[in-house]
């Protein structure tokens, strides 16, 4: 099985998006957060390598913050280029939880490679983590196996 992790904080250019550690103790890591005011914000982006050419599912970790008051469309969505392709999901809708929403499949060859983080709407769209993996199982959310996930592969 082919997996790669990627810190959404640790990108080398995060555009307009911030790095915000206001939930640190809900998902024991800081994420990024778009905040434009309205107006979407520039792109974050950096580099990955891929080990071995294969169809990698890719995984946002994220949530729809507005969820909490039972909104019918969230504001803070977001969408993940990898390569200049955009991926088919739209990010950021999938409950008011942290937790791994489906972001699209890519073939991916071996080598370098670039990520984009996509801000839609200006209004808070989070990520923590993308997990790419060529495995058909979703990730498991809960904070104890996010956790272990991101020792496994981020700490070599």
């Amino acid at each position: 099985m082919n997996e790669i992790f990627i810190e959404a904080e640790s990108l080398n250019n995060l555009g307009g998006w911030t790095v915000d550690s206001g939930m640190t103790e809900i998902i024991h890591s800081s994420y990024i957060m778009a905040h434009g005011f309205g107006t979407p914000v520039d792109d974050a982006t950096g580099d990955f390598v891929v080990e071995n050419t294969s169809k990698y599912t890719v995984w946002a970790l994220t949530r729809n913050w507005t969820a909490v008051w039972k909104n019918a469309e969230t504001i803070g969505t977001f969408k993940i280029i990898i390569d200049g392709t955009p991926l088919c999901e739209t990010l950021g809708t999938n409950g008011a939880q942290w937790s791994w929403q489906k972001a699209g499949e890519i073939e991916l060859k071996e080598g370098l490679h670039e990520i984009r983080f996509h801000d839609l709407t200006g209004f808070n769209g989070r990520c923590d983590a993308v997990y790419l993996t060529d495995s058909p199982e979703a990730p498991k959310n809960t904070v104890a196996d996010i956790d272990f996930l991101r020792q496994r592969l981020n700490w070599h």
